[in-house]
């Protein structure tokens, strides 16, 4: 089981702020870079129709070959459930009240280890558990 804490100070609401608008930029220059290079992006709800085809809203989409990289789900178990205040997932860390004083990700995986980065770096005292020999 591996185990990491980071414990960095800088100011909270700085932080945040650098956060929303580093994360808005990356985001446009990824959808500017993709569109450059002549990559279509869909969103909406999606379903296969056949093992070519491939429906997003309206639109029904072709390919010879179809990769699903849609990242991943966050689970639970029967001793530790979701209750989206005190146990959450990444969805809701984006909302948390920045003001706390120390944090427990379960996961050494892409969500948790960036979490965890980005809180320590807030001076929130954080643990990442995970339970393969290596995170990420």
């Amino acid at each position: 089981m591996g185990l990491r804490t980071y414990v960095l100070k800088k100011s909270t609401k700085s932080s945040l702020e650098h956060w929303n608008r580093d994360l808005e930029a990356i985001e446009n220059r990824m959808e500017k870079t993709l569109k450059e290079n002549k990559v279509d992006i869909y969103y909406g709800e999606e379903k296969f129709l056949n093992k070519n085809e491939f429906q997003v809203g309206e639109k029904v989409i072709h390919g010879e070959y179809i990769i699903i990289a849609t990242g991943t789900r966050p689970s639970s178990s029967e001793e530790i459930s979701l209750d989206g205040k005190k146990i959450i997932t990444h969805k809701e860390a984006i909302d948390l009240d920045y003001d706390l004083k120390s944090i427990i990700i379960l996961g050494g995986n892409v969500e948790g280890v960036e979490f965890g980065a980005f809180l320590g770096e807030m001076g929130i005292d954080v643990t990442i558990i995970e339970k393969e020999d290596t995170i990420l």
